[in-house]
């Protein structure tokens, strides 16, 4: 069967460097001969007579699409047009956009990824609620640098004065009561443009890992900060790891989220996995 390529960019207006790949790839095809079409500012109901489509953008992008088109049975590719691209990281690697370009093309191997429902949103890297949340929704509106950089300087700015709040976590047959400095439930091993958060995840074991770290000494958080960043976390004192196929939050008052890299607060949080949900090509 000859294929007909779905190429979506980014639709918002933040979207640029998506909207760029997104030609430089529909101009490849066209050189190449190969059949496609170009969904820029604005996305189709269904891709009809598609047989792949093909993500330009980050991680947000990503999210989006995943949550526009729930039950999409068509093999996937994401190019990274993004800031943090941490979902195409786990999946490409560091290709090139012409190496993505290639392994597009010419690989047909397809893998079955696992998703996360939380509160009704469905994900694929993870979800994080307390600092990493406040770090996101301290993001929102402003420009953000390539790769780790605007997150690294926000989490910078607030490590020290940020203030653990009470949370009742249960998963399974355990049940966890204490303040909260921060609580990834991740699928994939990192976000934030390249912190290894959960650096045992695994896209297709049917779980979610979940990360608790709990109240930090200020003087010690610069010194987990690193340590986090290079997955070396795991073994702290603070830090307690999981595996679950559901979790559900509850905090004391309102808290802040991120599913994906996108903003959300609130007290309850009701988190799972969803094991084999899309279809990416490898």
């Amino acid at each position: 069967m000859d294929k007909k390529i779905a190429i979506v960019c980014n639709p918002t207006a933040a979207g640029q460097k998506s909207v760029e790949v997104g030609r430089y790839v529909a101009a490849e095809l066209e050189a190449r001969g190969v059949a496609y079409v170009l969904h820029t500012a604005f996305w189709p109901d269904a891709f009809i007579g598609c047989t792949q489509v093909w993500i330009c953008g980050g991680d947000g992008t990503l999210n989006y699409f995943i949550n526009k088109y729930p039950h999409i049975s068509l093999p996937l590719f994401l190019f990274k047009g993004g800031t943090g691209n941490d979902f195409a990281w786990l999946l490409y690697g560091n290709d090139s956009l012409v190496d993505q370009l290639e392994r597009a093309l010419r690989r047909q191997e397809t893998v079955l990824v696992d998703a996360g429902l939380c509160n009704g949103r469905l994900f694929l890297n993870g979800v994080g609620i307390g600092f990493d949340g406040l770090v996101v929704h301290e993001l929102l509106g402003k420009p953000k640098r390539p790769g780790k950089a605007s997150y690294l300087l926000t989490v910078l700015k607030h490590l020290v004065q940020y203030k653990e709040g009470g949370a009742q976590i249960v998963m399974d047959d355990r049940q966890w009561n204490e303040p909260l400095f921060m609580l990834s439930v991740a699928n994939g091993k990192r976000y934030g443009g390249g912190f290894i958060v959960a650096p045992d995840a695994c896209l297709q074991d049917g779980k979610l890992d979940v990360v608790l770290i709990t109240a930090i000494k200020h003087l010690q958080r610069l010194q987990y900060l690193n340590l986090i960043e290079a997955g070396k976390h795991l073994g702290l004192a603070q830090v307690r790891v999981h595996q679950s196929k559901a979790v559900q939050v509850q905090t004391v008052t309102a808290t802040t989220a991120h599913i994906d890299g996108e903003p959300l607060r609130a007290s309850e949080y009701h988190i799972s996995c969803l094991p084999k949900k899309f279809v990416f090509v490898r």
